[in-house]
């Protein structure tokens, strides 16, 4: 199917791969633990209890709560989605793009 084609009446796009770019974006909060030297492709995110270390050569992310690893997450979308369920609020953009 073709980005932007309609399928039924809804368009269908193509997920947003996620990426740094798009992490830097979003309205979580970064946090770098000091001995993090071993694994420098990788930068940690917190949002209240819910926990995402992002590794961008893999461009993906892996999701813990209350410390329990959930799931990797390889799309804009599906972070976007696991954080709403999860804290009860939305992640939006920082900044326009």
């Amino acid at each position: 199917m073709v980005k932007g084609q309609k399928s039924g009446g809804i368009a269908a796009f193509d997920p947003i791969p996620l990426s740094k770019f798009w992490v830097d974006k979003l309205s979580i909060v970064p946090f770098k633990e000091e001995d993090d030297d071993d694994y420098a492709p990788r930068v940690r995110h917190y949002s209240e209890q819910l926990k995402v270390i992002f590794d961008f050569n893999s461009e993906c992310g892996e999701v813990f709560y209350r410390g329990t690893s959930l799931k990797h997450v390889y799309y804009v979308h599906e972070l976007q989605n696991i954080h709403l369920e999860l804290s009860g609020f939305e992640l939006t953009l920082t900044e326009r793009i």
